[in-house]
């Protein structure tokens, strides 16, 4: 990983700050391997971006409408946390989890800031972070080492691998769970390595490690969203990004009601992974949950405006009313609606949808202000590949800690603009003013000076 060189007092707590937040998200997903040790490694990963960002405490910087709208979105959903924590279902620390992310996400950001980081540095390091966490959850796998706990059953082996000869469950990925969320972790990297052009060792090394995790992964979403990202980016350069926000909001709305009116088709088997298309719910069951989502939204117009918090699924009760989802993942405590605008909605209500939905909008604008650079580039890399995985599940929200990290790393570096915003604590000594040169000794009237 080509990091910038220690020159001066500012590049080396730079190169420490850079250091601190790659490095959160494998340290503390090695939870999946040692679920004893959850709460030290949470605690050191915290701890290690905190001191990085004190590193830099002589800078401040003032809160612009930008930071504002950046941190109150995060500060919205810790709302949404501890309203969780007083009415859902949901286990206690299965929301704390949630919010612990959400925490580090706010400190990796202010730490960022702090820094000084280029807007180009800081999306960098984002993309890095995920890179390290899918090399380091593919070394673990290739060396033998298993996930504690199997986020769920019954996924079967990757038909991508078993087409050539492999069979590999998809679940077997340690540290990102395996399945759709290995699949997106490694579409963002794949994406944004080719788009930012990282060829050196490091990039080559995320490269192939995120190739293999599409294939074992076997997301279908993943990978469109990986190939659109790449092609759009390569031919349209970024043009007309400003309307791509919509894709999250109108993207479910579109595909749940496609999947409905030609639900004997071979599109409704494509979305269910199911082997008849009227029952669909042999498959995953995505579109029945954004029905029964809308049902109670629709007869609880109150949850509608309010929200229920974090795992708002699980206090509405939506989830525990679709029995087979239950069965193939053998609970319903820690599951999603498998939809981002769905979750938001059902979580935040529609503030909670419309705060998402002006981020991304910000985000994408910026984008195509910019799209000259390379950054930003691969910065609608990633903004594609996250937003189209948020279709079809809840990338860019808490339940998926290396979702949101990314989400919010990105989001800030391009909303959140600086070092306009940035001032020093302690004021500069000004140098004494020149004064005109004169012989020693002789004063300015001209007479000797004793």
């Amino acid at each position: 990983m080509s990091l910038p060189p220690i020159n001066t007092q500012m590049e080396s707590r730079q190169w420490i700050v850079q250091l601190a937040v790659i490095a959160y998200l494998p340290i503390s997903k090695l939870r999946d391997v040692l679920p004893d040790l959850t709460v030290y490694l949470a605690a050191i990963g915290i701890l290690a971006i905190l001191s990085a960002w004190l590193l830099n405490f002589p800078l401040k910087f003032t809160f612009g409408p930008r930071q504002k709208i950046w941190i109150s979105y995060c500060f919205f959903l810790l709302a949404l946390g501890a309203l969780a924590l007083l009415v859902s279902g949901t286990p206690t620390t299965t929301v704390l989890g949630s919010m612990i992310i959400i925490v580090a996400t706010i400190l990796a950001g202010l730490a960022i800031q702090a820094a000084r980081f280029s807007r180009e540095k800081a999306l960098e390091t984002a993309l890095y972070s995920v890179a390290c966490l899918v090399i380091a959850s593919t070394a673990l796998f290739f060396v033998g080492i298993e996930p504690a706990n199997s986020w769920s059953k019954n996924l079967n082996y990757s038909s991508s691998l078993r087409a050539i000869g492999l069979f590999v469950d998809r679940g077997s990925m340690p540290l990102t769970g395996g399945g759709t969320s290995h699949s997106a972790a490694s579409a963002v990297v794949l994406a944004g390595m080719i788009t930012l052009r990282k060829f050196n060792t490091f990039g080559i090394v995320a490269i192939g490690c995120a190739i293999w995790g599409l294939l074992v992964g076997d997301g279908r979403a993943a990978m469109a969203a990986c190939l659109g990202a790449i092609l759009f980016i390569e031919v349209a350069r970024g043009r007309f990004y400003r309307f791509a926000f919509v894709i999250v909001p109108a993207g479910y709305f579109i595909f749940s009601i496609a999947t409905w009116i030609l639900v004997n088709s071979p599109i409704a088997q494509l979305v269910g992974r199911a082997n008849v298309a009227a029952d669909i719910e042999t498959g995953n069951s995505r579109t029945l949950l954004w029905g029964r989502a809308f049902e109670y939204l629709a007869e609880n117009p109150t949850a509608l405006f309010t929200g229920h918090g974090l795992f708002g699924h699980q206090t509405a009760g939506i989830i525990a009313d679709n029995r087979f989802m239950i069965g193939f993942h053998g609970t319903d405590k820690a599951l999603t609606m498998h939809s981002t605008s769905v979750q938001a909605l059902v979580d935040g209500g529609v503030l909670g949808l419309a705060f998402l939905t002006l981020i991304l909008f910000l985000a994408c604008r910026e984008v195509e202000k910019f799209r000259s650079s390379r950054a930003m580039l691969c910065a609608a890399a990633l903004m594609t590949c996250m937003m189209v995985n948020g279709i079809f599940d809840v990338w860019m929200t808490p339940y998926f800690d290396e979702g949101f990290y990314l989400f919010g790393l990105v989001t800030m570096a391009l909303i959140v603009r600086w070092p306009a915003g940035f001032s020093f604590k302690v004021a500069k000594k000004r140098p004494p003013m020149a004064t005109p040169s004169q012989p020693q000794g002789v004063g300015f009237d001209g007479r000797p000076v004793s």
